[in-house]
């Protein structure tokens, strides 16, 4: 009985990961005027559960893909930082799906305005809106 255990424990330990999926995608970058500026390398990210206790950080490879092999079910917030842009981590998250082995999530991050820059100007023009509202 005695050499059973350590046999079942051995069995068992991959069935306890099992319920474990992986996060991976992709950060990009826009610049001031929202043009996209592609993959984002070198990005950090950090992930809390709904406490505030880490879970993982990971950072982007060079073509700003990163991934998180074992990740719980469950909510979390998350943290994106790269030189050059702003921090996404305005209590944004993403909820990791039950029985789901596999998910992906991207990131946009906004590129940081010069100082001492003025915001770029809009050629868009707003269309008029006329007409009558009947309750």
């Amino acid at each position: 009985m005695k050499t059973l255990l350590p046999l079942f424990i051995l069995l068992a330990a991959p069935l306890l990961h099992a319920a474990d999926g992986s996060v991976h995608g992709r950060v990009y970058g826009q610049d001031e005027r929202g043009e996209n500026l592609g993959p984002v390398a070198h990005a950090k990210i950090e992930l809390k559960s709904e406490t505030g206790a880490a879970s993982s950080i990971v950072m982007t490879n060079e073509y700003g893909y990163y991934q998180i092999a074992t990740l719980a079910a469950g909510a979390y917030r998350y943290k994106v930082t790269a030189a050059g842009f702003r921090d996404e981590d305005e209590m944004r998250g993403f909820a990791m799906p039950q029985d789901t082995r596999e998910y992906v999530h991207d990131f946009l991050l906004s590129r940081e305005a010069k100082p001492g820059s003025s915001p770029p100007q809009s050629n868009i023009v707003q269309p008029a809106v006329h007409g009558r509202v009947y309750g």
